[in-house]
């Protein structure tokens, strides 16, 4: 089986910020702090759908 390469796509994140409560409060504990929207995007994606198997499979389903 080969796996598909998983990159930042930042219309799929705005897409789970608005499905899921975790990466939607994770995003927004991250712009409250002083971080730029996308760059609060990129962290929630970095740690939130890269290291777990079944947000990856929902992120690349999107």
């Amino acid at each position: 089986m080969v796996e598909q390469e998983i990159m930042f796509d930042k219309r799929k994140m705005e897409v789970l910020v608005k499905e899921d409560a975790l990466i939607r409060l994770v995003v927004r504990d991250l712009v409250g702090r002083g971080n730029e929207w996308e760059e609060a995007l990129l962290v929630a994606f970095n740690s939130y759908i890269l290291d777990d198997y079944t947000m990856s499979r929902v992120y690349l389903s999107l």
